[in-house]
């Protein structure tokens, strides 16, 4: 697609928005009108391939997304978060979270960098959800060089989930995913979704691209040009009368030995 303003997802005055709240909100638009089966292959594959915080993997096998709910930034009753029985902290970001500060979920140290920078305000990205209070997924955003801040992490869960990032560290309720790793899940969905689904999972795909995210699939040469044939000649003289050169006959060339001498022997 050449012009990006024919692309779904594309706003007029994107330049003088947030642009991850922009990318956040379309991919939240995208997942919400996909069809329940879709819909529910692509976030559980999501949350399965998250990097986690701890050895274990995020146990998801019993959520279903069919009939899930979304909500953007605060625009959530605080009781959903709060009461659902499972409670996931996922971030996408350009780099996946770095599990560094998680060595040991009840380290000192890390409680104590924790609890220094609680002055965030907590504002999520997007909410996912379902009625009966199975779960609720909490999804802070980043794009570009934006990095993710741990202190904003910590007060998201104290906001909303009533709880501490050691505790859902604990849980292996915290993991995050690439851009890079959401295109590749997209991309592998084209062999089971319809021809109307898959002009939408293009769109969201060439949508992320425009803030810098694109699969590298190897290149092409297969319409690469031949190369010309050219004569070396002179352009005064006739076609006919091109000079041809023949480099067959050439003598090979001197060996020459470098030989260093002291001054001494001269």
């Amino acid at each position: 697609m050449v012009d990006r303003h024919l692309n779904l997802f594309y706003t007029y005055n994107r330049d003088t928005e947030l642009i991850e709240n922009n990318l956040t909100r379309a991919f939240i638009v995208f997942l919400s009108i996909l069809s329940g089966e879709v819909r529910h292959n692509i976030l559980t594959r999501l949350l399965k391939r998250a990097h986690k915080t701890t050895k274990n993997a995020i146990n998801i096998e019993s959520l279903d997304f069919r009939e899930a709910r979304f909500a953007l930034q605060s625009n959530i009753d605080r009781y959903i978060p709060k009461n659902s029985s499972r409670k996931l902290l996922l971030t996408i970001s350009t780099e996946p979270l770095d599990p560094s500060f998680t060595i040991a979920a009840t380290g000192t140290e890390a409680t104590a960098e924790i609890e220094n920078d609680s002055y965030f305000t907590s504002v999520p990205d997007a909410w996912v959800y379902d009625d009966a209070q199975t779960y609720c997924i909490l999804i802070e955003a980043k794009v570009g060089s934006y990095p993710l801040d741990i202190g904003q992490l910590q007060a998201h869960a104290v906001d909303w989930f009533g709880s501490s990032l050691q505790n859902l560290i604990a849980c292996d309720s915290l993991g995050s995913i690439t851009w890079i790793e959401v295109l590749e899940i997209l991309r592998n969905t084209f062999s089971y979704v319809d021809s109307s689904e898959e002009r939408l999972i293009v769109h969201m795909m060439e949508f992320i691209s425009y803030y810098g995210y694109q699969l590298f699939d190897g290149i092409d040469f297969g319409d690469l040009c031949m190369p010309p044939d050219l004569i070396i000649g002179n352009p005064l003289l006739r076609k006919s009368d091109a000079l041809n050169l023949n480099f067959h006959h050439l003598e090979s060339p001197p060996d020459f030995l470098l030989m260093y001498c002291s001054p001494d022997s001269q």
